[in-house]
């Protein structure tokens, strides 16, 4: 089984299942591996493996990338599960005498791996992103010709202003160009679009579903363009490899449950009170200082302005003062969000990569949200065991500019 998600949200109430699940928890009973690709709700599901029976853990075996953090070993651990095994990136495991598998890890703590059996290799990419001919070429140099491809079908983070759907439908179309580019190096007999069939579920982001690809256009896009059959697979369905699939029947019933979408209640936010941000947000900066003591060179020149739409109020982020209130326009914010969503980005180190995913925030016209990115991305670093080395020479360039203008010399370390 690969990264089960059966129950609830993911990303601090962002996102929700399109469809419910149907896999009885009696059925774990049959399972003896679960792979989790990386540590994302929507793919590691702490709720979904409470739910697991004590007596089925015992006889599960965890495969998970090695890490430096060891937060997920140490957690399915303590939940019982018969054995954590780290897998080596790049390396080949032997699961039975008809299984192998291979395990790389990519870019921003995912991974992607390969089933490989006499007759078949079956490559998840999860959430990794092969959007150019360099970075597909590394597959087909790593695999070869693939004969079953799972790879998803939509975006999974913010993408433009709640006014700039056009933003989406760019984005979605990119969606569809990227699994041709996939095709044209790996050269699937099948092609099974997944990881994709969810939907923003907040009063502050549901607008994010206007330009979502559904499955149907999908499944036209490669029937149309591609030498590769698509299968459409609806929860609880079952495939034969090599046999005919009516993937039409799973379509109409995923078409059932889009128009479900537009009738179910969104989330709504709670307000959290001014006095306990300010005191969370120290404590935020605090461990950005405490793990990255180069960073503290630079911490005090370090400024995002925040907008706190449920309060009407403009706020001053400081990389280490913390929170404080300052008068600035809405439009020249960096970044407005609820008081609840900030919150969340201070409580945890994975709480900004959270809020890019789900997308519970606005970026004003004259801000630059850079400024906030440059915090969360460090706190997202040290989530996965990492630090933040800055050399003296880019140190005092830093100190002069007062500001990194360009988030990728950041993101180079993640």
């Amino acid at each position: 089984m690969c990264d089960p998600w059966f129950y609830g949200t993911a990303f601090d109430n962002g996102w929700k299942l399109i469809s419910k699940t149907e896999f009885p928890l009696e059925r774990f009973r049959d399972i003896t591996h679960i792979f989790f690709s990386h540590e994302h709700p929507d793919h590691f599901s702490p709720p979904t493996l409470k739910k697991i029976d004590h007596n089925y853990r015992k006889n599960i075996v965890i495969l998970y990338q090695k890490t430096i953090d060891q937060k997920i070993k140490n957690y399915c651990k303590n939940l019982g599960f018969k054995k954590f095994i780290e897998l080596r990136s790049n390396h080949f495991y032997k699961i039975d005498d008809k299984l192998i598998i291979n395990c790389t890890q990519y870019t921003y703590g995912d991974s992607y791996i390969l089933f490989k059996t006499p007759d078949l290799k079956i490559l998840n990419i999860n959430d990794c992103v092969f959007d150019s001919i360099e970075k597909v070429r590394i597959l087909e140099n790593q695999f070869g010709k693939i004969d079953i491809l799972f790879t998803q079908f939509g975006y999974a983070n913010k993408i433009g202003r709640r006014n700039e759907p056009q933003k989406r439908l760019k984005e979605s179309e990119e969606k569809l160009n990227r699994i041709k580019l996939q095709y044209e190096y790996l050269r699937p007999d099948y092609i099974i679009p997944f990881a994709s069939f969810i939907y923003f579920c907040h009063q502050e982001n549901y607008y994010m579903n206007d330009g979502m690809n559904k499955i149907n256009t999908v499944h036209e896009f490669i029937q149309t363009n591609l030498q590769s059959k698509p299968i459409i697979m609806y929860p609880n369905d079952v495939w034969e490899i090599g046999c005919e699939f009516n993937s039409i029947n799973s379509i109409n019933k995923y078409e059932v449950d889009y128009l479900k979408i537009e009738k179910k209640k969104l989330i709504q936010s709670k307000k959290v009170g001014l006095q306990t941000l300010f005191i969370n947000s120290k404590l935020f900066v605090n461990r950005l200082w405490k793990k990255n003591p180069q960073y503290r060179m630079i911490s005090r020149l370090k400024n995002a302005s925040i907008f706190l739409i449920d309060y009407g109020e403009s706020f001053i982020l400081n990389g280490y003062n913390g929170l404080s209130r300052k008068t600035i326009e809405y439009s020249s914010c960096d970044i407005a969000l609820s008081s609840e969503a900030l919150n969340f980005v201070f409580l945890f180190e994975w709480g900004a990569e959270t809020l890019n995913v789900n997308a519970r925030f606005e970026i004003p016209m004259n801000g630059n949200y850079y400024n906030f990115q440059f915090l969360g991305n460090l706190s997202a670093l040290n989530n996965r065991g990492d630090r933040w080395y800055l050399s003296m020479g880019n140190a005092y360039n830093y100190i002069k500019s007062g500001i990194i203008q360009d988030i990728k010399i950041f993101v180079d370390f993640l």
